[in-house]
């Protein structure tokens, strides 16, 4: 899901309800190419378990 702007209501529902996630990325608005740089340089640096249940703002 990409969901723009600073709410970040999908991490407080899993909060809320203690439900693991595969990880949330907050971004500002940005061109989708941007986005999609920034998230492949996370990817590059980051193991799919370091990023699991982390809110992260790229």
């Amino acid at each position: 899901m990409v969901r723009y702007g600073s709410r970040n209501t999908p991490y407080i529902y899993y909060l809320i309800n203690s439900q693991p996630h595969a990880g949330i990325l907050i971004a500002k608005r940005r061109s989708s190419y941007e986005i999609a740089e920034r998230i492949a340089i996370l990817l590059d640096s980051l193991t799919a378990d370091e990023i699991a249940n982390q809110l992260l703002y790229i």
